[in-house]
């Protein structure tokens, strides 16, 4: 139970903060993520457990992993490839197995789904106004699909960390297991789409490094020369937002300074009556 709740406080913690992913590094908690991960986190006589408990456990341990591939930097990204790298790359094989196992469970959700008759006059999709599309992709989310975005994300930025080892085999990896790559092209393009405005930044990164993950497989797991026109270049987006992001700053800092005013006004304020009371008092005496 403990594990459990762990784990997933942890998967919240991490997402989307850098910091955070850092210190989870250094304070040794990959070991605690890949046992879980690899299902050897729990003793004997708990392996009878509610399996619908050990899905949720997976997918936060596959968003977790997620979240240390593209917030990690230094010796912590080294750390997690080198996990990786253990027993013959052994993780990595249990990643494309997850990815295989979600790609059928998406695969079968469509296909019941297409079999089904739904009622257009559906009265949940009129109070949320949800188009047919949109309620297929929540629909898809809550049968696995948030997951299998994970894994295929994960994949994605393992082939493009730099590390040839890791990315060669993955690539031998999904020969040997005959993962067709448009299946992970479609997953993490559909991924992209679906992000929030504000996550311009990470949607046309994320894009970036599909685009390469694809140079590498097609090289058969050699990493390729960046090309000229790389993600260092400033995007409109990017610009726009670092303006949004400063003026956001300035604005705070206006703010802070106005409060400390405040603050400092308010402790004259009480000085001065404190000081006219002790007067007062002194001369009623």
């Amino acid at each position: 139970f403990f594990c459990s709740q762990a784990i997933k406080v942890l998967d919240f913690a991490l997402l989307a903060c850098p910091p955070n992913c850092q210190i989870f590094v250094e304070k040794l908690g990959l070991k605690f993520l890949f046992s879980i991960f690899m299902k050897k986190a729990r003793p004997s006589h708990q392996k009878k457990r509610n399996k619908a408990q050990e899905r949720r456990d997976e997918e936060h341990a596959v968003s977790i992993i997620n979240s240390l591939c593209r917030g990690c930097s230094g010796v912590a990204t080294a750390r997690v490839l080198n996990k990786f790298m253990e027993n013959q790359c052994e993780k990595l094989e249990r990643l494309l197995e997850l990815h295989d196992a979600y790609q059928a469970q998406i695969d079968a959700f469509f296909a019941r789904r297409e079999e089904e008759k739904r009622d257009e006059d559906d009265e949940l999709t009129k109070q949320l106004e949800i188009d047919e599309e949109e309620r297929k992709y929540l629909d898809a989310c809550d049968h696995g699909l948030f997951t299998l975005q994970q894994i295929d994300s994960v994949i994605v930025r393992l082939a493009n960390m730099g590390n040839a080892l890791v990315t060669k085999r993955l690539v031998d990896l999904l020969n040997m297991r005959s993962i067709d790559t448009r299946q992970i092209h479609k997953v993490v393009t559909d991924f992209t789409e679906h992000m929030d405005e504000k996550a311009a930044t990470e949607r046309a990164r994320l894009l970036h490094l599909l685009k390469r993950f694809e140079e590498i497989y097609d090289a058969g797991g050699v990493v390729v020369a960046e090309e000229e026109e790389s993600m260092e270049e400033d995007t409109d987006e990017e610009e726009e937002e670092r303006e949004r992001e400063k003026e956001e700053r300035e604005k705070e800092k206006e703010e802070k300074e106005r409060e400390r005013r405040l603050r400092s006004e308010k402790n004259r304020r009480d000085r001065d009556d404190d000081r006219d009371r002790h007067k007062r008092r002194r001369r009623d005496d």
